[in-house]
């Protein structure tokens, strides 16, 4: 009985890992087939990668789309105006994944110079048709309307408005599946220019700009994980990296670089940054341990190095770069931004060396934002000019351009599936066709 037994527990070791001989004529066959299994998955894992825009600046909030199907000289097309909606006020950025867009708008109301209704919106991607809404009531402020971009997750829906409403929405159906009055609950100080950092998803954790340097929530849940002391936040949303083998937040609050480790919010570090009203507005840019920081107001921009020590280091530091809104893109080491103060008008798009912070060229088209797909630079000026230009280190390099008509333009395209999502600050949101191959829905 001991034998067989003993001869039992020998065949379940086998089985447990896997042994071919055992069942399979071909023993390379199954590890044929696990492979080809594996290899499918991560062909659809690219592709929910490269066809999706879930959050603010893109899937890793670079601003970088590795889209390659779609045209520039398509822009030229009278048809290329897929379809145009009417979203109200505001700057709230355009977010895609599956077959959903989710964008926000302000509608004011008559009579009421305080107050507007906030709304959250999801369309069909392709057609524009609204499929559901959401709204509550928020203050208008000083520039009217949201200023955050959804944020999509695990069938998750997160919204941030200007006076701290959090909301958790159900993707396919627009329920609220949690909510939180950060400002009344958590003495969140609203900024001068209202909360305008989007939630940002890391593993079960929803990451806010908000207190001194940030709060995070189960996404799930809703709960508090934790929260910084209490003070005042900047507008930037919150990159995560990998620094000595554990995850990080890089925080930029109303007047420093923040450090942070990411599952206890336990500060690592912080570097001053004491700008005119806090506006310390361009995501931070992570290169390793080193980042990139730029606010205007003739502020400036610093490459700063983060030590093992938890201390910085500044590489470089000058006036070349001043972001007054959203930041600009990193490609083979060098940076595309816009430098510039919308109170004054003046603003230009530039290069710079990265390593070096020297300035390779500086085209002057006033304040504007950017985003790159490929060898493409693609600009949008506050006046409604947006032009698509080759990637280049030595010249502004202009393919074509297109005048989208009034209004001011502040929010940064989204491109996905080879259509461009453009919206402007009285509500104008309109979907240009670029594509040049049909391109399926990656849900």
């Amino acid at each position: 009985m001991k034998k067989y037994r003993q001869v039992f527990l020998l065949f379940i070791f086998f089985l447990s890992l896997g042994f071919p001989c055992c069942f399979n004529n071909n023993p390379g066959s199954n590890r044929e087939e696990q492979s080809s299994v594996a290899e499918e998955r991560k062909v659809e894992e690219e592709k929910k990668y490269i066809y999706n825009w879930p959050n603010f600046r893109g899937p890793v909030m670079d601003g970088i789309s590795r889209e390659t199907e779609w045209s520039f000289s398509r822009l030229d097309d009278e048809e290329a105006v897929k379809w145009e909606k009417d979203i109200g006020f505001g700057f709230a950025g355009i977010t895609i994944y599956g077959s959903r867009l989710f964008t926000m708008g302000l509608e004011k109301i008559p009579g009421n110079n305080k107050e507007g209704n906030d709304t959250v919106y999801c369309f069909d991607v392709e057609t524009g048709t609204e499929l559901w809404r959401y709204s509550y009531v928020c203050t208008i402020g000083m520039h009217p309307g949201p200023r955050t971009a959804p944020t999509i997750n695990d069938n998750r829906v997160y919204t941030l408005s200007r006076d701290g409403d959090l909301y958790c929405f159900d993707y396919e159906t627009g329920k609220v599946i949690w909510y939180h009055d950060i400002v009344a609950e958590y003495k969140v100080i609203i900024p001068e220019f209202g909360i305008s950092a989007a939630p940002v998803v890391e593993n079960n954790l929803l990451l806010v700009n908000a207190r001194e340097y940030g709060m995070a929530f189960h996404k799930e849940t809703g709960e508090v994980v934790w929260m910084s002391p209490e003070g005042k936040c900047g507008y930037a949303v919150i990159p995560v990296f990998n620094w000595k083998g554990k995850r990080h937040a890089a925080v930029f609050s109303d007047h420093a670089l923040y450090i942070l480790d990411v599952l206890t919010g336990e500060k690592i570090c912080s570097f001053p940054w004491h700008t005119y009203s806090g506006c310390n507005v361009g995501i931070p840019i992570i290169m390793g341990n080193r980042i990139f920081i730029s606010s205007s107001y003739d502020y400036g921009c610093a490459l700063l190095e983060l030590n093992e020590d938890n201390t910085f280091k500044v590489l470089w530091r000058n006036k070349i770069m001043k972001h007054h809104m959203s930041a600009g893109v990193l490609i083979d080491g060098i940076y595309y931004g816009n430098d510039g103060l919308y109170n004054r008008r003046i603003g230009s798009f530039k290069a710079i060396d990265m390593m070096t912070g020297t300035e390779l060229w500086n085209h002057d088209e006033g304040i504007g934002s950017l985003i790159a797909a490929g060898n493409k630079l693609i600009f949008l000026t506050y006046k409604g000019k947006l032009t698509i230009a080759k990637v280049s280190a030595e010249k502004y390099w202009p393919l074509i351009s297109k005048d989208l008509g009034r209004g001011i333009w502040f929010t940064p395209p989204t491109l996905c599936r080879g259509c461009l999502y453009i919206r402007n600050r009285e509500g104008r949101f309109i979907c240009i066709d670029l594509c040049s191959t049909e391109v399926e829905p990656q849900s």
